[in-house]
């Protein structure tokens, strides 16, 4: 109905056969149900007769805005197959960053993904995409994580300063019509803006990547609390972000330590020049169980971030579901507070992976890392709320 109305207001001038098969994939994209996208579909262009214009073509845009600012994802995505005027409006950055906010919480790492998609469309659409997959679970879509992994690279490589100024995206004019977006590149440090896409206006890792050398440790939380999946999504993340972070600083250090009761060295702090190599230690990793002292975890990698070369980036990111004793937690942040000290320059950021993840408690334990914002260094990785016990 909203294509038929459109369409005989504005008149024959859309051409909207084309631009209806383009829309499709973006219906889907953002995880509309397909017979829905049918019941307010028009029949082909080529049924229906020549029409005259219409009186909503002598509208100006600001009015047809505050129309298209009242519409849900999929009638703004319906209104914009009517034609090139109204798919323009439709594709601006205003609306979608509106409807972004409506649905998700907006901050710092957000902001730097959707300079990386491009548009807060493009944005809203991977993510809705990746919420629909990874459901009853959250993760992150692949511009948060592209986005996340430049961040961990620029709080090394930039000064450190009590309170950064997220970069915030220029508002975008609205772009003229394009293709319908690609999904976005294997997560890497730098995803390419796709070839022809004139809505795309990111695609840089956003890092400054200043450092010349970088030292980075993972620590793995091997304990009874995580199962064999969330362990296997930790061992991934390891292996993208690895190749990531020796990608934007060639040469770069990097060690995986598992922990739970005590620490084991998976893979010793060294150059990696065979990601294929690194891969094949970690898938062969083996789960330790037992509890989970992230204190003894940031005590060796503070030991092993002492055979960094002066001056390096120092990097630690840790991955767990946070869920300690009193004792341990008091333990983990005075382990924390204690590396930074001893390490000018170290950046600690934290994953939740698992059921019932203590984010409250890891943010806890960033601050005693000092800045930037704790808040702003913990990630979603791999997270349910509800718990199995």
């Amino acid at each position: 109905m909203l294509l038929r109305s459109s369409k005989q207001l504005f008149g024959p001038a859309g051409g909207v056969s084309a631009q209806r098969r383009s829309g499709w994939v973006e219906a889907d994209e953002l995880g509309t149900d397909p017979p829905a996208m049918r019941a307010i579909a028009a029949p082909p262009a080529s049924a229906e007769p020549p029409a005259a214009p219409g009186p909503l073509a002598r509208l100006h845009d600001d009015i047809i805005d505050q129309v298209l600012s009242t519409l849900c994802p999929e009638e703004l995505l319906a209104a914009s197959l009517c034609c090139a005027r109204l798919k323009g409006l439709a594709y601006s950055d205003a609306h979608w960053s509106r409807l972004f906010a409506l649905r998700w919480e907006t901050g710092p790492l957000l902001l730097e993904a959707r300079a990386l998609a491009g548009s807060w469309r493009r944005l809203y659409a991977c993510k809705a995409a990746a919420d629909a997959a990874a459901a009853p679970w959250r993760r992150p879509c692949e511009w948060e994580l592209q986005a996340a992994m430049a961040g961990m690279v620029a709080s090394v490589s930039a000064p450190r300063s009590p309170s950064p100024s997220p970069r915030r995206a220029a508002p975008s004019p609205s772009p003229s019509p394009s293709p319908s977006p690609s999904p976005p590149p294997p997560m890497t440090a730098r995803a390419e803006a796709p070839a022809g896409d004139e809505e795309s206006e990111g695609g840089g890792c956003g890092a400054p990547c200043g450092a010349r050398e970088l030292a980075v440790v993972f620590l793995l939380d091997g304990s009874g609390s995580v199962g064999e999946d969330d362990f296997e999504s930790m061992t991934s993340f390891i292996n993208t972000a690895a190749a990531a972070f020796t990608q934007s600083v060639p040469g770069a250090k990097v060690a995986v330590l598992q922990f739970s009761n005590s620490v084991r060295v998976e893979v010793d702090l060294a150059p990696l020049h065979d990601a294929g190599a690194f891969q094949a230690r970690t898938s062969k990793m083996v789960r330790m169980n037992g509890g989970t002292n992230i204190g003894a975890a940031l005590g060796q990698a503070g030991a092993l971030l002492k055979g960094a070369p002066p001056g390096a980036g120092r990097l630690v990111v840790l991955l767990t579901d946070g869920r300690v004793d009193g004792y341990q937690s008091r333990e983990a942040k005075d382990m924390a507070s204690r590396l930074a000290d001893e390490q000018a320059g170290v950046s600690m950021w934290a994953l939740g992976v698992g059921r019932g993840v203590d984010r409250q408690e890891l943010v806890r334990i960033l601050e005693g890392a000092g800045p930037p914002s704790a808040e702003e260094r913990y990630i979603d990785l791999c997270v349910r709320d509800d718990v199995p016990w």
